[in-house]
Protein backbone atom coordinates (compact mmCIF):
# COMPACT_ATOMS: atom_id res chain seq x y z
CA UNK A 1 0.00 0.00 0.00
CA UNK A 2 3.10 2.62 0.65
CA UNK A 3 3.35 2.46 -3.21
CA UNK A 4 -0.25 2.97 -3.83
CA UNK A 5 0.97 6.57 -3.03
CA UNK A 6 3.12 7.24 -6.19
CA UNK A 7 1.91 4.87 -9.02
CA UNK A 8 -1.23 4.41 -11.10
CA UNK A 9 -3.77 1.84 -10.94
CA UNK A 10 -2.29 -0.15 -13.48
CA UNK A 11 1.28 0.52 -12.86
CA UNK A 12 0.08 -0.62 -9.17
CA UNK A 13 -1.50 -3.56 -10.60
CA UNK A 14 2.37 -4.39 -12.50
CA UNK A 15 3.78 -4.96 -9.44
CA UNK A 16 1.41 -6.82 -7.75
CA UNK A 17 1.52 -9.45 -10.69
CA UNK A 18 5.51 -9.67 -9.43
CA UNK A 19 4.49 -10.44 -6.43
CA UNK A 20 1.88 -13.11 -7.01
CA UNK A 21 3.54 -13.89 -9.91
CA UNK A 22 6.88 -16.51 -10.36
CA UNK A 23 9.04 -13.48 -11.79
CA UNK A 24 10.51 -10.06 -10.23
CA UNK A 25 12.09 -7.19 -12.12
CA UNK A 26 15.24 -6.46 -10.11
CA UNK A 27 17.79 -3.39 -9.06
CA UNK A 28 20.78 -4.09 -10.46
CA UNK A 29 22.37 -4.31 -6.46
CA UNK A 30 19.69 -7.56 -5.93
CA UNK A 31 20.81 -9.87 -8.69
CA UNK A 32 23.51 -11.30 -6.89
CA UNK A 33 21.27 -11.92 -4.29
CA UNK A 34 18.99 -13.99 -7.00
CA UNK A 35 21.87 -15.55 -8.33
CA UNK A 36 22.04 -17.21 -5.40
CA UNK A 37 18.65 -19.17 -5.90
CA UNK A 38 18.85 -22.71 -7.47
CA UNK A 39 16.58 -23.17 -10.24
CA UNK A 40 16.41 -19.28 -11.47
CA UNK A 41 16.74 -17.70 -14.78
CA UNK A 42 17.90 -13.93 -15.67
CA UNK A 43 16.85 -11.74 -18.86
CA UNK A 44 19.15 -9.27 -18.69
CA UNK A 45 20.09 -6.07 -21.07
CA UNK A 46 22.59 -6.48 -23.76
CA UNK A 47 23.22 -3.45 -24.44
CA UNK A 48 26.27 -1.60 -22.73
CA UNK A 49 24.54 -0.03 -20.03
CA UNK A 50 23.37 -3.65 -19.13
CA UNK A 51 25.52 -2.85 -15.71
CA UNK A 52 23.20 -0.29 -14.61
CA UNK A 53 19.60 -1.76 -16.44
CA UNK A 54 16.91 -3.41 -14.74
CA UNK A 55 17.16 -7.89 -14.96
CA UNK A 56 14.55 -10.10 -14.91
CA UNK A 57 14.35 -13.23 -13.32
CA UNK A 58 12.21 -16.04 -13.90
CA UNK A 59 11.22 -19.40 -11.75
CA UNK A 60 10.58 -17.88 -8.30
CA UNK A 61 7.49 -18.94 -5.69
CA UNK A 62 5.32 -16.50 -5.42
CA UNK A 63 5.09 -13.88 -2.18
CA UNK A 64 1.62 -13.97 -1.67
CA UNK A 65 -2.11 -14.52 -3.70
CA UNK A 66 -4.32 -11.78 -5.15
CA UNK A 67 -7.07 -13.69 -2.41
CA UNK A 68 -4.70 -12.69 0.54
CA UNK A 69 -3.91 -9.37 -1.13
CA UNK A 70 -7.70 -8.20 -1.69
CA UNK A 71 -8.35 -9.29 2.05
CA UNK A 72 -5.24 -7.23 3.44
CA UNK A 73 -6.73 -4.19 1.90
CA UNK A 74 -9.97 -4.68 2.84
CA UNK A 75 -9.07 -5.48 6.11
CA UNK A 76 -7.36 -2.20 6.41
CA UNK A 77 -9.85 0.16 4.88
CA UNK A 78 -8.80 3.65 6.26
CA UNK A 79 -5.07 2.64 5.31
CA UNK A 80 -3.79 5.06 2.99
CA UNK A 81 -3.69 3.66 -0.54
CA UNK A 82 -5.69 0.46 0.25
CA UNK A 83 -8.42 1.72 -1.87
CA UNK A 84 -6.19 1.99 -4.56
CA UNK A 85 -4.63 -1.10 -4.28
CA UNK A 86 -7.92 -2.99 -3.91
CA UNK A 87 -9.19 -1.28 -7.08
CA UNK A 88 -5.67 -2.24 -8.63
CA UNK A 89 -6.11 -6.33 -8.36
CA UNK A 90 -8.97 -6.40 -11.34
CA UNK A 91 -5.70 -5.58 -13.46
CA UNK A 92 -4.07 -8.21 -11.64
CA UNK A 93 -3.70 -12.24 -11.95
CA UNK A 94 -2.03 -15.14 -10.03
CA UNK A 95 0.40 -17.24 -11.71
CA UNK A 96 2.00 -14.61 -14.96
CA UNK A 97 5.43 -16.06 -15.50
CA UNK A 98 6.58 -12.65 -17.19
CA UNK A 99 6.89 -9.23 -17.87
CA UNK A 100 5.15 -9.57 -21.56
CA UNK A 101 2.36 -12.16 -19.63
CA UNK A 102 1.09 -9.16 -17.15
CA UNK A 103 1.68 -6.77 -20.57
CA UNK A 104 -0.55 -8.94 -22.45
CA UNK A 105 -3.11 -9.84 -19.66
CA UNK A 106 -3.56 -6.29 -18.20
CA UNK A 107 -4.17 -4.71 -21.79
CA UNK A 108 -6.24 -7.52 -23.11
CA UNK A 109 -8.14 -9.56 -20.15
CA UNK A 110 -9.72 -6.86 -17.97
CA UNK A 111 -12.43 -5.10 -18.63
CA UNK A 112 -13.28 -2.38 -21.17
CA UNK A 113 -14.20 -0.13 -18.82
CA UNK A 114 -10.50 0.09 -17.97
CA UNK A 115 -9.46 0.37 -21.83
CA UNK A 116 -8.67 -2.96 -21.91
CA UNK A 117 -10.13 -5.19 -25.07
CA UNK A 118 -12.56 -7.29 -22.89
CA UNK A 119 -11.45 -10.57 -23.81
CA UNK A 120 -12.41 -13.27 -21.74
CA UNK A 121 -10.43 -13.95 -19.15
CA UNK A 122 -8.15 -17.02 -19.64
CA UNK A 123 -6.45 -19.49 -17.15
CA UNK A 124 -2.86 -18.40 -16.52
CA UNK A 125 -0.04 -21.26 -16.64
CA UNK A 126 -2.46 -24.00 -15.77
CA UNK A 127 -1.46 -27.58 -16.27
CA UNK A 128 -2.59 -29.62 -19.05
CA UNK A 129 -1.75 -33.25 -19.56
CA UNK A 130 -0.10 -34.04 -23.17
CA UNK A 131 -0.82 -37.47 -24.49
CA UNK A 132 -0.03 -39.68 -27.88
CA UNK A 133 1.52 -37.90 -30.77
CA UNK A 134 1.60 -34.38 -28.79
CA UNK A 135 4.47 -36.00 -25.73
CA UNK A 136 6.52 -36.10 -28.68
CA UNK A 137 6.42 -32.93 -29.80
CA UNK A 138 6.22 -31.12 -26.63
CA UNK A 139 8.49 -33.44 -25.15
CA UNK A 140 6.52 -33.85 -22.02
CA UNK A 141 3.99 -35.40 -20.84
CA UNK A 142 2.18 -31.65 -19.45
CA UNK A 143 2.74 -28.40 -20.48
CA UNK A 144 1.25 -25.30 -19.03
CA UNK A 145 -0.19 -22.63 -21.46
CA UNK A 146 0.50 -19.05 -20.53
CA UNK A 147 -3.09 -18.73 -21.08
CA UNK A 148 -5.56 -21.56 -22.05
CA UNK A 149 -9.89 -21.24 -22.35
CA UNK A 150 -10.70 -24.79 -21.87
CA UNK A 151 -14.33 -25.06 -23.42
CA UNK A 152 -13.16 -23.54 -26.64
CA UNK A 153 -9.78 -25.58 -27.30
CA UNK A 154 -7.39 -21.95 -27.28
CA UNK A 155 -4.46 -21.05 -26.17
CA UNK A 156 -2.07 -18.07 -26.06
CA UNK A 157 1.64 -17.90 -25.89
CA UNK A 158 3.35 -14.46 -24.78
CA UNK A 159 6.52 -15.30 -26.76
CA UNK A 160 9.70 -13.58 -25.36
CA UNK A 161 12.72 -13.26 -26.36
CA UNK A 162 14.61 -15.40 -23.65
CA UNK A 163 13.06 -18.80 -24.29
CA UNK A 164 11.27 -18.28 -28.01
CA UNK A 165 14.82 -16.29 -29.84
CA UNK A 166 17.59 -17.78 -31.94
CA UNK A 167 17.36 -20.87 -33.81
CA UNK A 168 16.38 -23.32 -30.87
CA UNK A 169 13.79 -21.02 -29.62
CA UNK A 170 12.72 -20.95 -32.91
CA UNK A 171 12.28 -24.31 -33.39
CA UNK A 172 10.65 -25.04 -29.82
CA UNK A 173 8.02 -23.03 -30.76
CA UNK A 174 7.44 -24.37 -34.21
CA UNK A 175 7.07 -27.85 -32.46
CA UNK A 176 4.83 -26.30 -29.73
CA UNK A 177 2.13 -24.60 -32.24
CA UNK A 178 2.04 -28.38 -33.84
CA UNK A 179 1.54 -29.92 -30.52
CA UNK A 180 -1.17 -27.63 -30.40
CA UNK A 181 -3.04 -29.15 -33.45
CA UNK A 182 -2.21 -32.25 -32.76
CA UNK A 183 -4.12 -31.96 -29.85
CA UNK A 184 -7.06 -30.27 -31.26
CA UNK A 185 -6.17 -26.77 -29.67
CA UNK A 186 -6.02 -23.55 -31.26
CA UNK A 187 -2.71 -21.57 -30.71
CA UNK A 188 -1.45 -18.44 -31.50
CA UNK A 189 1.56 -16.52 -30.15
CA UNK A 190 2.18 -12.75 -28.91
CA UNK A 191 5.59 -11.07 -29.34
CA UNK A 192 6.72 -8.19 -27.38
CA UNK A 193 6.82 -6.25 -31.03
CA UNK A 194 3.25 -7.18 -31.70
CA UNK A 195 1.68 -5.98 -28.29
CA UNK A 196 3.58 -2.19 -28.79
CA UNK A 197 2.26 -2.02 -32.10
CA UNK A 198 -1.53 -1.07 -31.57
CA UNK A 199 -2.90 -2.05 -35.04
CA UNK A 200 -1.46 -5.68 -34.81
CA UNK A 201 -2.32 -6.03 -31.66
CA UNK A 202 -5.97 -5.14 -32.25
CA UNK A 203 -5.82 -7.38 -35.29
CA UNK A 204 -4.55 -10.42 -33.12
CA UNK A 205 -7.40 -9.40 -30.29
CA UNK A 206 -10.00 -9.62 -33.11
CA UNK A 207 -8.48 -12.79 -34.42
CA UNK A 208 -8.42 -14.62 -30.77
CA UNK A 209 -11.78 -12.93 -29.87
CA UNK A 210 -13.48 -14.83 -32.79
CA UNK A 211 -11.94 -18.43 -31.50
CA UNK A 212 -13.36 -17.72 -28.84
CA UNK A 213 -16.63 -16.65 -30.09
CA UNK A 214 -17.10 -13.22 -28.21
CA UNK A 215 -17.72 -10.35 -30.47
CA UNK A 216 -16.05 -7.18 -29.51
CA UNK A 217 -18.61 -4.09 -29.02
CA UNK A 218 -17.43 -1.42 -31.49
CA UNK A 219 -15.43 1.42 -30.15
CA UNK A 220 -16.47 4.42 -29.19
CA UNK A 221 -14.42 7.89 -28.23
CA UNK A 222 -14.62 7.21 -24.41
CA UNK A 223 -13.18 3.46 -24.81
CA UNK A 224 -10.31 4.75 -27.34
CA UNK A 225 -8.97 7.89 -25.30
CA UNK A 226 -9.45 4.69 -21.87
CA UNK A 227 -7.36 2.59 -24.22
CA UNK A 228 -4.19 5.17 -24.74
CA UNK A 229 -4.44 6.05 -21.29
CA UNK A 230 -4.21 2.00 -20.25
CA UNK A 231 -1.16 1.48 -22.81
CA UNK A 232 0.95 4.38 -22.05
CA UNK A 233 0.50 3.49 -18.35
CA UNK A 234 1.41 -0.50 -18.97
CA UNK A 235 3.63 0.12 -22.19
CA UNK A 236 5.28 3.44 -21.46
CA UNK A 237 4.38 4.67 -25.06
CA UNK A 238 2.25 7.20 -26.83
CA UNK A 239 -0.25 6.98 -29.82
CA UNK A 240 -1.14 4.41 -32.32
CA UNK A 241 1.03 2.47 -34.09
CA UNK A 242 4.57 2.53 -31.72
CA UNK A 243 7.42 0.69 -32.22
CA UNK A 244 9.48 -1.10 -29.41
CA UNK A 245 11.07 1.77 -27.30
CA UNK A 246 14.76 2.18 -26.93
CA UNK A 247 16.32 0.14 -24.27
CA UNK A 248 16.91 2.83 -22.08
CA UNK A 249 13.40 4.53 -21.60
CA UNK A 250 12.01 2.87 -18.62
CA UNK A 251 11.03 5.55 -16.38
CA UNK A 252 8.13 4.14 -15.18
CA UNK A 253 10.61 1.52 -13.82
CA UNK A 254 12.39 3.54 -11.24
CA UNK A 255 9.16 3.80 -9.42
CA UNK A 256 8.23 0.51 -9.84
CA UNK A 257 11.85 -0.88 -8.99
CA UNK A 258 11.26 1.62 -5.67
CA UNK A 259 9.04 -0.46 -4.32
CA UNK A 260 11.39 -2.92 -3.54
CA UNK A 261 12.86 -1.04 -0.60
CA UNK A 262 9.39 -1.26 1.02
CA UNK A 263 9.00 -5.57 0.36
CA UNK A 264 12.69 -6.06 1.13
CA UNK A 265 13.92 -7.17 -2.23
Amino acid sequence: MQMARSLSRPKLALLVDQVIGSYRILRPEAVPFYEQISGTSFERRDDEKACAGPTTVYGLPPLSSLDRIRSYATAMPRAWGSRLLGRSLSLAADGLASPLEAQIYTLAFCGRANGSAGIPKPLVNSTLEVSGTAQRLFGSSWIKPDFFWPDHGVAVEATGFLWHGGRQGTADTSRRMKGYKVMGIRAMTLTSPEVYDLLVFEGILHQLAGWLDHELPEETPHFRQRRAWLRSEVLGVQGTRIQLPPEDDDGWLDALLASYDAIGA
